[in-house]
């Protein structure tokens, strides 16, 4: 039992790495947010938006062109502290599909 509960102790989050996940966590919805207001409600429906660390964003989901993709990699490549903007935004064609 004993080593169980050294176990547990070790991997809780240290104070410092918990404030800074939470941290990330909320420039990520900060620039979601910058990104819903910038374009439509309806063009950033199927997007989201995570903080990956140390100012990496990723950008997945759906979104209807690529000009709009493009956009919001912009967008957020602009906020201060990001230091990469990894883009996974598939683009739909809103007949066809996926292009």
């Amino acid at each position: 039992m004993v080593i169980q509960a050294v176990e547990k102790v070790s991997k809780a989050p240290q104070k410092e790495d918990l404030r800074q996940r939470l941290q990330d966590a909320a420039v990520a919805k900060r620039i979601e947010a910058l990104i819903r207001k910038k374009l439509s409600s309806g063009v950033t429906r199927n997007m989201e938006i995570r903080s990956e660390a140390q100012g990496v964003i990723k950008i997945a989901g759906r979104i209807l062109d690529k000009r709009n993709k493009d956009r919001a990699e912009k967008i957020a490549a602009e906020y201060p502290g990001v230091t990469k903007v990894i883009n996974e935004l598939k683009v739909i064609d809103s007949y066809l599909g996926y292009t």
